[in-house]
């Protein structure tokens, strides 16, 4: 058996008297790291009476609980939150400021994940890590243990499978929004025989059609959110959105059962966590508002999803100690942040509110441009309230940077909607304020735009021809940090604290670095 920092007791024998030294605690054989999109703390405390008691009141009570987690960087979202959380560090380092950015280079929008180098297994689509740009947890540990610690990644979406997975991990998977079965890319060289044999006798595809969803509990104890909207039971059937089917049913809470189903599969059949070399489980539940609606339009379904992703919980806890060994695994749990899906239509509720169209926006930059220095076109391209200058035609006529910038945000400033406009220059020099060094954090020299903008709350952004409509909003949100298991001691702790210490925490339970630009602290309570 391969042995790895096992716990010993030693004895020393000095002036004939034995002395014995305190062992040492057990490094975990397995890391299940779950990270939930969209999960709220103060959903999780209000749904509690819906909830049983083996899932998340036994990690509230069992385990160290931090109520007050945050991100150190602005906007983020399912990518950027993931690559922070593995990575241990922000999108100015790691690289990854978004789902997609302006790609100068190919002069279009690209996916984080995106690569056409390599193929696609089960999917037309290849992705790879490439983007990422320091290493992850899953890369050190594969380096302290020369390769032989396993790591498996599952996800609904590509990007957060991958971005977890880093570049070597064993094999990370998600759900095809083609065709419902689990996919992976051939930038990992294993995809395993057992994943084959879910895909063709239990996959999605092969039992979409007969899913319906509908509420897991009677319907009248969903009353912990106010809407005056729904007051009818909800029964969806995925089957009647189509081509769309696979799309719908990952923002669903049925989503998480099947992320089970395939981490129920690896730990039967990978070899994950029977040897005293630590593996790691990474996986990537929903706890989203389904479809995109906004929680008054959904009350039942947010309710339920926090109810099925309970026995979610509690499922993969049980078979994790059933086949590790009650004491042998470490659980840590977060959320990616919370990004408001809310009602399109404010106004009649006399909400200030508007939409800021990018390209609108864009295309009248380049025409104030055009009036001051000629023709041409200064906008290479924009996306998600980025805007890239055309840096080539700006050297051919000799203007300077710092007076194009100065001037676009002078122009910018005046646009209904906006509420800051952040130039390159002052997000890589300046941090005087909270606000602004969370935008910093968030800014990537390579990836990031030349010029950023704030939309004010109660707008939406808009881009021509998506369907994409986000609406802002500022306040607060509390991201939970909890960990589990492998002898962490409970508590509760309301001191605010950073997601990107997560990762430093885990590293040091495990005897290993930390990825190299995870520069952040350890949570000192949580004891190795």
């Amino acid at each position: 058996m391969k042995i790895f920092l096992t716990s010993f007791l030693s004895s020393l024998v000095l002036g004939g008297e034995l002395y014995a030294q305190t062992p040492a605690s057990v490094t975990p054989r397995l890391v299940v790291g779950i990270t939930i999109d969209q999960l709220r703390y103060d959903y999780l405390e209000m749904f509690m009476p819906l909830m049983g008691d083996r899932g998340f009141a036994r990690v509230f009570k069992e385990g160290l609980v931090y109520k007050n987690g945050e991100y150190d960087f602005s906007n983020p979202d399912l990518a950027s939150a993931v690559a922070s959380i593995y990575t241990g560090t922000s999108p100015s380092v790691n690289g990854i400021i978004g789902r997609q950015w302006f790609d100068r280079i190919q002069g279009k929008v690209i996916g984080c994940v995106d690569d056409k180098k390599y193929a696609g297994n089960y999917t037309m689509d290849g992705m790879s890590p490439e983007n990422l740009e320091t290493s992850t947890l899953a890369d050190e540990l594969k380096i302290a243990t020369g390769g032989k610690g396993l790591v498996y990644t599952i996800a609904s979406d590509a990007d957060a499978a991958v971005l977890s997975a880093g570049r070597n991990a064993n094999c990370a998977f998600w759900l095809s929004d083609n065709n419902g079965k689990w996919s992976s890319t051939t930038y990992y060289r294993e995809f395993p025989g057992w994943a084959s044999k879910y895909n063709d006798t239990k996959g999605l595809d092969l039992k979409i059609d007969s899913i319906v969803w509908t509420a897991a509990k009677s319907i009248d104890r969903y009353r912990y959110l106010t809407s005056e909207w729904q007051k009818e039971p909800f029964e969806w059937k995925f089957k009647e959105f189509h081509k769309l089917k696979y799309k719908k049913f990952k923002s669903s809470a049925l989503v998480n059962q099947e992320i089970n189903n395939l981490a129920t599969e690896c730990l039967n059949n990978s070899g994950i966590g029977t040897d005293d070399i630590p593996d790691l489980l990474l996986l990537t539940y929903n706890a989203g508002n389904f479809d995109g609606r906004s929680s008054i339009e959904c009350a039942y379904e947010i309710q339920d999803t926090y109810v099925r992703l309970d026995k979610e919980l509690e499922r993969i806890i049980s078979l994790a100690e059933s086949k590790v060994g009650a004491g042998n695994v470490l659980f840590f749990i977060t959320s990616t942040g919370y990004v408001n899906s809310e009602m399109k239509d404010l106004t009649k509720y006399n909400i200030p509110s508007g939409e800021f169209y990018l390209n609108r926006c864009c295309a009248l930059l380049n025409m104030f441009f055009m009036a001051q220095y000629g023709d041409g076109n200064y906008i290479e391209g924009f996306h998600d309230n980025n805007i890239y200058l055309n840096k080539k035609l700006l050297k051919e006529k000799q203007l300077e940077l710092d007076r194009i910038l100065q001037d676009a945000s002078d122009f910018l400033i005046t646009f209904s909607g906006v509420s800051e406009v952040y130039t390159s220059k002052q997000l890589l020099l300046e941090a005087n304020t909270a606000e602004q060094y969370r935008r910093r954090r968030a800014y990537n020299r390579k990836r990031s735009g030349d010029i950023v903008i704030d939309i004010l709350p109660g707008w939406s952004s808009r881009e021509e021809d998506s369907y994409e409509n986000n609406v802002e909003r500022h306040n607060f949100m509390e991201t939970p940090v909890m960990f589990w298991g492998n002898g962490v001691k409970s508590a509760k702790i309301e001191t605010p604290v950073t997601v990107d210490m997560i990762i430093p925490t885990v590293s040091r339970i495990l005897r290993i670095r930390s990825p190299n630009a995870a520069a952040g602290h350890p949570f000192y309570d949580v004891k190795p």
